[in-house]
């Protein structure tokens, strides 16, 4: 058979797959004080967005209202 037909045929070579798709996924188990600092890391980026956002709503206000003309 030639490659397309086995391809139509969903019969793949080897050399098609990554080692990764092949092996399944192995849970990581983390200690609590990772996991914590991890949630802290979040929580700054949260933090972080929402200060960006509140800047970029009060730009656009600004732009709406025209008081950069005045």
């Amino acid at each position: 058979m030639d490659e397309n037909k086995l391809f139509e045929n969903r019969c793949f070579s080897p050399e098609w797959t990554t080692e990764q798709e092949v092996l399944p996924k192995m849970r990581q188990h983390k200690d609590l004080n990772t996991l914590r600092k991890e949630l802290n890391e979040i929580k700054e980026q949260i933090q972080q967005i929402e200060q960006k956002r509140w800047h970029l709503a009060n730009l656009i206000l600004f732009h709406r209202n025209n008081f950069a003309a005045q």
